[in-house]
């Protein structure tokens, strides 16, 4: 019994505690709380009927973009969030699929923001920021009036990675990739272009 004690006084003791967290990767650590807080995200809003009109509208662009436009008024909006949409509403249905993807977009950005905070800060610190920029109240309340905004983040973010990685040791995997996602900031979000191509431009 004593034996049983001292080890788990050992094992529960500060020092070994920190090592443990020492030993996990921040990237690892990234990911387990991106899971949690997608795992929230969908029962916080999957059991509601209404997540923004938008959703509509993407439902309407993925119909049209596979030839279903009843009405006869073509595309009015980026097509590319009809290629992962009709992916999601075939696997899920389309009221929880439509959902699930923001839900999914909303998450995924923490992993660019990640890459990009680990070159100004030590990688915990990057991870945690990583976290805190996807919690914060401002960018959640996004998933309510559309997410096709969080696409032009993402997909920015990625471009702005990859083309600060050709600044440092240009390589043709990294010209392909900074060329491919910035071509989908203008196939999810042409918008976005008014903030990022000034930006590179001063890059």
């Amino acid at each position: 019994m004593a034996g049983i004690l001292a080890t788990l006084r050992d094992n529960t003791s500060p020092g070994w505690c920190l090592g443990r967290l020492r030993a996990c990767p921040p990237s690892l650590a990234l990911a387990l709380c991106l899971a949690v807080v997608f795992a929230i995200r969908c029962f916080s809003l999957l059991p509601h009927h209404d997540m923004g009109c938008d959703i509509a509208n993407y439902l309407g662009t993925t119909n049209i973009f596979f030839g279903q436009d009843p009405a006869g008024f073509g595309l009015d909006r980026p097509p590319l969030i009809a290629l992962p949409l009709r992916a999601f509403t075939l696997a899920f249905g389309d009221l929880t699929g439509v959902k699930l993807l923001g839900i999914l977009v909303s998450v995924t950005i923490g992993v660019p923001f990640y890459l990009l905070a680990k070159r100004v800060s030590p990688p915990w610190i990057a991870s945690l920021v990583a976290v805190l920029f996807v919690l914060t109240p401002a960018y959640s309340d996004m998933l309510t009036w559309g997410y096709i905004t969080m696409f032009g983040i993402l997909f920015g973010l990625l471009t702005l990675h990859y083309f600060l990685r050709l600044l440092d040791k240009p390589s043709q995997v990294d010209i392909l990739l900074t060329g491919l996602f910035a071509s989908l900031v203008v196939g999810f979000h042409q918008l976005s272009l008014a903030f990022y191509v000034p930006f590179f431009l001063l890059v």
